[in-house]
């Protein structure tokens, strides 16, 4: 068993013939400390911190691990990619199962913090093409159903589109649907 773990990167203190203490700790931690060293913003803030006077009420610490940490939780660094791994890991694995920008928010700010993190916690997950979609499906349809046939790219495409009363043309359907197939699109005013 010590040389499977091994080979997967883990490593095992042995105490005698024993497993005694098997201690897991994600690289994502290690890429944190790392890229808060190059951070500026952090940088000024651990400052503050080590120039602080006993007594001076922060919610900024440096933790007893070299990392900075703001109300007990990390301080992220001002870094797209590393927050986007961290968005994508907690929004769209396996076990997350996509939650909801509110919901997401939640449960990370348990463990990070970063300036206007829930802003871009929500447009993180507005942008994700499964919640829309499957969202999409929950939501009340407005406004009467109209079929049409679209020609696009050469070929006829029946399209159900949901309309808002006076003003939804055939025009503005055109507009819609070359939004959604791209252009190059002919057809037919909605019957």
């Amino acid at each position: 068993m010590h040389n499977e773990l091994r080979e997967m990167g883990i490593h095992v203190i042995r105490r005698g013939e024993t497993l005694g203490d098997l201690t897991v700790e994600p690289e994502l931690y290690e890429e944190i400390r790392e890229l808060q060293k190059a951070d500026d913003r952090i940088q000024k803030w651990r400052n503050a911190v080590e120039q602080a006077e006993a007594g001076v009420d922060s919610k900024f610490v440096i933790h007893a691990d070299g990392s900075l940490r703001f109300g007990g939780r990390w301080c992220v660094p001002d870094n797209e990619e590393l927050k986007r791994k961290i968005l994508t890991e907690a929004h769209a694995t396996p076990y997350s199962v996509h939650p909801g920008g509110d919901k997401l928010y939640k449960d990370l700010k348990k463990t990070f913090w970063w300036p206007n993190m829930k802003r871009e916690v929500a447009e993180f997950v507005a942008r994700c093409l499964t919640c829309q979609r499957v969202k999409g499906e929950h939501k009340r349809p407005q406004g009467k159903v109209f079929g049409c046939v679209v020609v696009a790219q050469g070929r006829e495409v029946g399209v159900w589109c949901r309309g808002y009363g006076i003003g939804w043309s055939g025009s503005s359907l055109m507009v819609v649907v070359r939004e959604v197939l791209g252009g190059g699109i002919g057809g037919e005013r909605c019957r």
